[in-house]
Parts: structure tokens; sequence; C-alpha cells
């Protein structure tokens, strides 16, 4: 039985992004089975995160912050906004378990220059200058 990587620079992982309209997919891992992945959808005068998801096997080993921390360095120049909400990734197979929990999602984006909106659920990083 092979040990699967502990960290996502030992696993040797790429983040790659395709421009689909105003659609862009990262991706972390093997084309056909992402260890994670993320979906952001550039609007007018910001960037919208729709997604960002890391296989339960996987999570704990900095691939979700690889992700995010590649969508801002694309995107840092934008204002980047987000829903901040659990749910049950896509990755085209039955999944076992939600991803984190509304407190630690917010903790965990808060750690990346997020603030929470007046909502109590939606997030803004508010552009680099």
């Amino acid at each position: 039985m092979s040990r699967a990587p502990s960290s996502a620079a030992e696993s040797g992982v790429r983040v790659t992004y395709v421009h689909q309209g105003h659609e862009y997919h990262f991706q972390i891992g093997p084309e056909r089975a992402p260890h994670g992945y993320a979906v952001a959808v550039q609007l007018h005068t910001y960037v919208w995160l729709e997604e960002i998801a890391v296989r339960p096997e996987w999570r704990g080993r900095g691939i979700g912050g690889r992700l995010l921390d590649d969508v801002i360095a694309r995107f840092g120049h934008q204002s980047i906004g987000l829903h901040c909400c659990p749910f049950v990734p896509d990755f085209g197979e039955p999944q076992r378990k939600v991803g984190l929990h509304s407190d630690d999602l917010l903790a965990w984006y808060g750690r990346r220059g997020f603030e929470l909106a007046d909502d109590g659920h939606r997030m803004f990083r508010l552009r680099s200058r």
C-alpha cells in the first residue's frame, strides 16, 4: 500500500486554470481525478469565488490554501468575493462528507485577508494596491 503525500508541496501538485468566457478553473492533481479545485468568475470590477474544494482524503495538507493562494495571485489586483458556507464538493462521485463548517471557513478565509460582510455569510478581500 502506498503512502499518501503529507503536503501539497510533497505531492508535486500543480495548479492550472482554463479561461472559459469569464470563468476560471483551478485544479491540483491529476486531470481526471483532481485532489482539489476552485472556480472563479471574473465580473466587471471584481472576481467571485464560486467554489473551492479538496477531496476528503487530501484535506489538511495545504491543498486548499495553495488553490486560494493561486486565485489571489491571479486576481489580487481586483477585489475578490465569496459566499462563505459549507457544501459537498462535486468530484463526479458520491461524497462522504461536507467540507469545513462555517466557523472554520470564516477563520480560514479571514487568515487570508477576507473580511466578513454585514450579512454574516459573504466575505470580501479588497484588491491589492
